[in-house]
């Protein structure tokens, strides 16, 4: 329930109405106050009811929330409501706010937005900080009304101004979205950062990536990193998850692996299930810790849970190669089909693989085409590589050049070396278009700085032989000395022909 029992100020007495001494409202709302704060309800009760009897706002608004949040009691909305009206029509921000809150939510009472709206105003204009972000959201979002962008801004900044994080993290998120304003990052990051100030747990972490990124901002990890820091203490898991990031990439910080392994099972245990899929990963691969395929499948499981796609295509991975269990194609394809279906393209690529070869399934050219493609589409070069493989060979009908031409090209842009040098020997022997030997070295060039073994040979080929390229030996030697060290017996030959 959104009532909420915070910011509970020291009261502050309303006007008597002749049933109670000034001494006897200060010493229940006291007793209700302290109570309260120590979690003690069940006592607490007794003494807010008798100040709201008083005519004491604060009384009524801690009845209210001890009734609507059902502290020592059975929860009663209805009850809650009552003494959230009681506390509001004394003016009481707090249980306008509450009251609010009951009617947007239709907390025991049909859903009405414009009672809401009508209610958070109130509470708004009696500078209650979480009312006018509220206010925002029902302009924002159009509940009950038409969508205006300019009052939900209006009312997210007088939220930040009040000192309420939410609402200057969602000022500040305006101006990255567009939303009613021009995008301007400089101005977003002002607010994101003050929200951040505020413990605005969401805030820190955008911060954080706006200066990774250097976005409205001088990029700076260093300082990209204190915000991830701050985040992830605030129990924010993406924060954890991209501090480990730097970990990874060494990015402001120190290489660090077991620290990436760390901040991985940090987001991952605040439920973020990228988290759980890349401490999975340096288990899977025996990075920074010691391989333990049982350790990854466990982190695979909690990923796919919580709805990471990439989690459950992992764990169809293990099961296909029989990484820790027993090898089951069935094990593996159901698991990439969830993957899949989550917009993995991993899990895509794994279901394209498994019609191609008829693992667990028969042998279905057409339906590995189609999990291909969508794997390519998901950005898996993998997919769009074997697509191209699929066209150039024909092996679910006739060759199709230009087709695996354009795959080969998508996997190649996806830094995929075998397309790569697969595009590059379709150059090199004009095959499906004219033969363009610029082409060819460009394609593989790239796929040799990938390590492509292959393509490496390919180039010290093109450069020692009447290629049609000015020879040039020393170059030769050099691809040659390349595909020799990335373990190709070929290379290697070459290498000794040339230097002799």
């Amino acid at each position: 329930m959104k009532i909420r029992l915070l910011g509970l100020a020291a009261a502050s007495l309303t006007a008597l109405s002749g049933c109670g001494t000034e001494d006897e409202v200060a010493e229940n709302v006291r007793q209700c106050e302290v109570l309260a704060e120590a979690d003690n309800y069940a006592e607490a009760f007794s003494f807010c009811r008798r100040a709201c009897d008083l005519k004491d706002g604060y009384g009524c608004l801690v009845t209210g929330i001890i009734y609507g949040a059902g502290y020592g009691m059975n929860q009663d909305y209805l009850q809650a409501k009552k003494y959230m009206e009681k506390a509001c029509d004394l003016n009481n921000s707090q249980g306008c706010y509450n009251l609010g809150v009951i009617y947007d939510d239709g907390m025991g009472v049909k859903q009405d937005y414009q009672q809401a709206e009508t209610l958070y105003r109130k509470a708004c204009d009696g500078k209650d900080a979480l009312a006018c972000n509220n206010l925002g959201n029902i302009f924002y979002y159009g509940k009950g009304r038409n969508v205006d962008y300019t009052e939900a801004g209006n009312y997210f900044k007088k939220s930040c101004e009040l000192n309420f994080g939410g609402g200057c993290f969602n000022y500040g998120k305006m101006y990255i979205d567009a939303a009613g304003v021009n995008q301007d990052l400089k101005q977003s990051a002002v607010y994101l950062e003050k929200a951040c100030d505020m413990n605005n747990a969401a805030g820190c972490f955008i911060t954080g990536r706006q200066y990774f990124e250097g976005a409205g901002v001088q990029q700076d990890y260093s300082l990209a990193n204190q915000f991830f820091e701050k985040a992830c203490n605030l129990k924010e898991g993406e924060g954890c998850y991209a501090l480990a990031n730097s970990f990874i990439q060494a990015a402001g910080v120190e290489q660090d692996y077991g620290k990436a392994v760390y901040y991985n099972d940090l987001a991952c245990s605040l439920n973020f299930g990228q988290g759980c899929t890349g401490a999975g990963r340096f288990f899977e691969e025996g990075i920074g810790v010691e391989r333990d395929y049982i350790s990854a499948r466990n982190y695979y499981n909690s990923a796919c849970a919580l709805n990471n796609g990439e989690g459950c295509a992992y764990i169809g991975e293990l099961y296909y190669e029989g990484k820790g269990v027993s090898k089951d194609f069935n094990k593996a394809n159901i698991n990439f089909e969830k993957g899949c279906n989550m917009d993995a393209g991993f899990g895509c690529f794994g279901l394209g693989i498994s019609y191609e070869n008829g693992n667990g399934v028969d042998q279905d050219y057409a339906k590995a085409i189609q999990f291909h493609d969508k794997a390519c589409g998901l950005n898996e070069g993998r997919g769009c590589h074997n697509l191209g493989n699929i066209y150039l060979n024909g092996v679910a009908g006739m060759p199709d050049y230009a087709k695996a031409s354009q795959y080969f090209s998508r996997a190649c842009d996806l830094n995929n070396e075998l397309s790569c040098n697969n595009l590059g020997v379709m150059y090199l022997n004009g095959t499906g278009f004219k033969a363009d030997l610029g082409k060819a070295v460009n394609y593989m060039d790239k796929a040799c700085s990938m390590n492509n073994d292959v393509a490496c040979v390919n180039l010290g080929l093109i450069y020692s032989e009447d290629s049609g390229m000015e020879k040039d030996p020393a170059k030769a030697g050099e691809y040659f000395d390349r595909a020799c060290k990335l373990g190709n017996e070929k290379g290697c030959d070459l290498a000794g022909e040339i230097k002799e």
